[in-house]
């Protein structure tokens, strides 16, 4: 629906597009020199040409709901996260796999500090007794 709604935009450009047509219209009845006036009808044409395209821009918009600048921004935005992901996601049991596995590194770790621990302990006893 709020794509839809950007198809009412297109009134600002055409009106200012449909305004400096009027303006330039009325220069060109000023004008006497040929020149001028051939170069005024020139951009006469364009500027009411490009009042069209984008009247018919905002009605295409309107009735499909499809925004062309959406459209491309999105593409845009898919090529740029296409070279962020390097691989394939993984799914939830990979994650679960990984996860267990790291927990179960973290407590072979934990096993391996105690089980140094307990034997730095046995040595100071010993040491202690040796030196009783």
């Amino acid at each position: 629906m709020g794509s839809r709604l950007m198809g009412f935009f297109a009134v600002i450009p055409a009106s200012i597009l449909l305004t400096l047509s009027f303006f330039v219209l009325i220069a060109l009845r000023k004008v006497e020199e040929k020149a001028v006036k051939t170069l005024g009808n020139i951009a006469l044409v364009f500027l009411l040409a490009a009042a069209t395209l984008v009247v018919l821009a905002g009605a295409h918009t309107l009735l499909t709901g499809k925004c062309p600048i959406m459209q491309m921004m999105q593409a845009r935005q898919a090529i740029m996260c296409k070279g962020m992901m390097r691989g394939p996601m993984i799914n939830k049991e990979e994650m679960m796999e990984k996860e267990l596995m790291m927990h179960k590194m973290k407590m072979r770790e934990k096993e391996q500090l105690m089980s140094k621990e307990e034997l730095l302990n046995k040595k100071r006893k010993m040491m202690e007794m040796e030196n009783e």
